[in-house]
This record gives structure tokens, C-alpha cells and sequence, in this order.
């Protein structure tokens, strides 16, 4: 059953909610939580929650982060390295020299 998204940034939600709303096992959050991966839940007394806002804020970072790397993909190879504005070729010889 699909977590609905709650309206209210400062909403708390336990590690099963954070996990369903995510499609990932609770433990996964945990781990990721270890890595610093996820961010790190509100400690109430011995509960965790964490609040809906900083959920938001991690999604939105992550959906920025695999737009950057679809954008990657579609770049022809050798290009990468370059530096470049847009509509001008990049030289190996650096005009102003040191």
C-alpha cells in the first residue's frame, strides 16, 4: 500500500514509513543512515523519526544528481574533459601562458 506524501515539511515519520514511502527494506535506511547516505533521524527518547522536510530535500538532491549523470550519458565521448564555454572549441595549448 503506497505511503501518501504528507503536506507538512515537519511531519515525523518512523524508519517503516520512511522505508515504504522510499520501496526500500527499513534496514536499507539504517545502513544508508551509517554511510551517510540518508539523513541522519531525530532522536525521541529511544525512537527515531524523521522529519518529511529533509526526506523532500534528499529526493530532490537525488533526482539533481541523476539528472547531471543522464546529461553525462548523452555527452559524445572526449568530451567530458573539457572546460570550454558553450560554442567554442577547447585547445590543448593554453593561450595565456604562465
Amino acid at each position: 500500500m503506497p505511503l501518501e506524501r504528507p503536506t507538512d515539511p515537519d511531519a515525523l515519520l518512523d524508519a517503516g514509513q520512511v522505508a515504504r514511502y522510499l520501496g526500500i527494506d527499513r534496514k536499507t535506511v539504517r545502513r544508508m543512515v551509517e554511510r551517510g547516505e540518508f539523513p541522519a533521524p531525530l532522536k525521541i527518547g529511544r525512537t527515531q523519526r524523521w522529519r518529511w522536510g529533509k526526506i523532500a530535500e534528499f529526493l530532490r538532491a537525488l533526482e539533481l544528481v541523476q539528472e547531471v549523470k543522464r546529461g553525462q550519458e548523452r555527452t559524445p565521448e572526449g568530451d567530458l574533459g573539457t572546460s570550454a564555454p558553450p560554442g567554442r572549441k577547447a585547445s590543448s595549448q593554453d593561450p595565456h601562458p604562465r
